[in-house]
């Protein structure tokens, strides 16, 4: 019996909770999260527009998810003290750049470049990087004829280039394009390690490159980071967004006590340090954690006789995982793949009675996306894990 739902395109919260629910017996019943977070965040909503909601307010994202999904992040740092600005923020410019007579919708200042006889570019140089750390930058970008933008790694293809640390971004796995919603905007991003103290960083257009014209917004400058988090306005000095927790101890005969099966639906954007997906517990001797940690996605059982399965070689991505067990029978999948089972005997000695989501008690684990997260109180059959988790 699904005894605990959670996201799947339903997303009800307000401050400081968010809700799940179980609808077993077809009797409605309120499952509500806790959710802090000490600070205002911002979120791409449904209509394809950036707004800011405020300290402890839960986020249902739409970058690059039409269904919206629970947006779950560490503490980060925009270092660009103006991020929204105009023109005169970038204090590197060249060829056919210029404020833009109409702004992206929902940014009060853009920057628009088109083709020129040079090379076109704009900068900012308002901090100064370390050597050795790595820097993710990001802008949003909307094309002139509302194209999709093709950021290249390379002077000769693609409509621009992101530049950090004086440097053009030349890695293609550590750059990626995500749609706002259903709108034309689109968030473009580059990770990079600064191998020096120039300063230089933002978008250079190469006369090889397309004819298309666009304009950007919102400049994004985030240090020790592998992946863009949600943007942070800043407004003449760095600004930093908080960390989210969401946890929850729920009523009696939501988590299986001897058998359960526990789904989870979530996205990643990089595969470094660990990501925390859920932890179901008491203690750190009883406790059920799915987690990515480097490339592996593991699902842990502490208890009586501990155990658990792992998938090697992940990509950055989707995925559905489920995980059932009983005492004598135990199996995981992930996207419609069996990774391991046993038929190893186990008790959990104290009651299972906390869920945590992305977080490890009090520590707070990089950033997931929350598409759906479900809790069974009996074992699903495999060919029920096989069918739920088949994206």
């Amino acid at each position: 019996m699904n005894t605990l739902k959670f996201g799947n395109g339903e997303w009800y919260g307000k401050k400081d909770t968010i809700l799940a629910y179980n609808d077993e017996n077809s009797n409605y019943k309120p499952l509500p999260f806790d959710f802090t977070r000490a600070s205002s965040a911002t979120v791409a909503n449904k209509d394809g527009l950036i707004e800011t909601v405020g300290s402890g307010q839960p986020r249902i994202d739409f970058l690059g998810n039409t269904k919206g999904a629970l947006k779950l992040e560490p503490s980060r740092t925009n270092v660009f003290p103006n991020s929204d600005g105009d023109l005169s923020t970038y204090s590197s410019q060249n060829g056919n750049v210029a404020d833009a007579s109409t702004s992206i919708d929902g940014f009060e200042n853009s920057i628009e470049i088109n083709l020129d006889s040079v090379e076109t570019l704009g900068y900012k140089r308002s901090f100064t990087p370390t050597v050795g750390v790595e820097y993710t930058l990001s802008f949003f970008v909307q094309m002139n004829n509302n194209s999709e933008p093709i950021q290249s790694i390379d002077a000769n293809s693609g409509d621009f280039s992101l530049w950090i640390n004086n440097s053009l971004a030349s890695d293609a796995s550590k750059i990626k394009t995500q749609r706002l919603g259903s709108s034309n905007i689109y968030r473009v991003s580059a990770t990079h390690t600064a191998t020096s103290t120039n300063n230089r960083f933002g978008i250079k257009k190469y006369t090889t490159q397309s004819n298309k014209g666009f304009r950007f917004a919102a400049a994004q400058l985030e240090a020790n980071a592998s992946y863009p988090t949600s943007y942070i306005k800043t407004q003449g000095t760095a600004q930093t967004r908080l960390a989210d927790s969401c946890s929850q101890t729920p009523p009696d005969g939501v988590i299986g006590q001897t058998e359960g099966t526990v789904f989870l639906d979530v996205d990643f954007d990089t595969l470094s340090g660990t990501n925390m997906f859920t932890s179901i517990r008491p203690d750190s001797s009883n406790k059920i954690e799915i987690y990515r940690s480097d490339a592996i996605i593991y699902a842990e059982f502490a208890s009586s006789n501990s155990f658990n399965f792992n998938k090697p070689n992940v990509a950055i991505g989707r995925y559905k995982i489920a995980v059932a067990y009983s005492s004598g029978s135990s199996s995981a999948y992930i996207n419609g793949v069996l990774i391991g089972s046993n038929t190893r005997n186990f008790s959990f000695t104290s009651t299972l009675n906390e869920i945590y989501i992305n977080s490890r008690v009090t520590s707070f684990i990089e950033q997931s996306n929350y598409n759906d997260f479900k809790l069974y109180n009996t074992r699903l059959s495999n060919s029920e894990l096989q069918a739920l988790t088949t994206i």
